[in-house]
């Protein structure tokens, strides 16, 4: 009864929800809002599982449980905005899945070039027929599930005064989260007073690996970022410049036309323009392959045996 009366609640605000951007925090104050007005009924109306129910719903680690799968059922909603559904599309009877895959792919990209949609086959994320391949009926319909392309811009400040290991611990896992959140796309930028990291050969002072500037380093490996800032950017007076300021990204061909200028003001850090791409061409060159199937060995031979032999001996002394 709690769950029909929560599905029907959740029914009503579902709509305004996903109309707008699906702000987490909004709906589960939504939601914990609607499960609390359920209210526990008197002993003379329902039977005890009535009640038990209602009991449940009033425990608030239920309620966080009930949030929780109306979040995910939003969530998982929300991921099926850029799902294509495209029928019509001709169906190849061969037994291999891979070789069906690939043909689905090369007509895909063909209705998509006609249709003026900018979309190679290798940026679909996936293509499967919906349904039990079945030779005596093909054509079935195909799921296209499109990439959904999201940018992360962060700004961090560490302050060189805290150097605990439980802070730089704390910057890590907010690091480790922000790339473990499915952005397609990252820049994060920042002064983070590491002064005696070496970036040129990504090496922290000393031989301890529980230092805090080995544990940002490791940190930033294990989530494949990339760091652009090469040069000093915080000098004053006779002090030895630094690279204090970084400039990360989860693609190594991101930054572009990095160019290190005058301080603002007051400051004793430089300012740094760049061009930041989200997407490249990578011009590959082309590759050699020797079609030796092909050659004209017949020819091959003629030509050998016009070619006058010199038998060379060595004698074994």
């Amino acid at each position: 009864m709690v769950k029909m009366m929560v599905k029907e609640e959740v029914g009503k605000i579902e709509a305004p929800i996903t109309e707008e951007s699906c702000n987490e925090e909004k709906v589960k104050a939504i939601i914990t809002e609607e499960i609390s007005k359920i209210q526990k009924p008197d002993n003379k109306g329902d039977s005890d599982s009535t009640n038990n129910e209602v009991d449940k719903a009033a425990n608030p680690i239920t309620r966080k449980e009930t949030v929780t799968n109306v979040l995910e059922e939003i969530n998982e909603r929300r991921s099926r905005e850029n799902n294509l559904i495209v029928f019509g599309i001709p169906e190849i009877d061969d037994e291999s899945k891979e070789v069906r895959d690939n043909t689905d792919k090369e007509k895909l990209n063909e209705l998509f070039t006609d249709c003026k949609i900018k979309l190679d086959k290798e940026n679909l994320k996936t293509v499967k027929r919906l349904g039990k391949f079945n030779k005596e009926k093909l054509n079935r319909p195909i799921l296209v599930k499109l990439p959904i392309d999201q940018l992360l811009l962060s700004l961090i400040y560490r302050t060189p005064s805290n150097r605990s290991q439980e802070y730089i611990k704390q910057l890590n896992t907010l690091t480790t989260e922000a790339c473990s959140k499915g952005y397609s796309h990252i820049l994060i930028m920042g002064d983070y007073n590491f002064p005696e990291i070496n970036w040129d050969s990504w090496n922290s002072p000393g031989e301890s690996t529980e230092s805090n500037e080995y544990k940002f380093l490791e940190n930033l490996q294990e989530n494949f970022l990339f760091q652009h800032v090469t040069r000093p950017t915080r000098w004053r007076g006779t002090n030895t410049p630094h690279t204090l300021d970084l400039i990360l990204t989860n693609e190594e061909n991101m930054i572009s036309n990095l160019e290190y200028q005058s301080p603002l003001g007051k400051s004793d850090h430089c300012t740094m323009k760049f061009d930041f791409s989200c997407y490249t061409n990578i011009k590959s060159k082309p590759k050699i392959i020797k079609l030796f199937s092909i050659g004209n060995y017949i020819k091959i031979k003629e030509e050998l045996d016009n070619i006058k032999m010199v038998r060379i001996t060595t004698e074994r002394k």
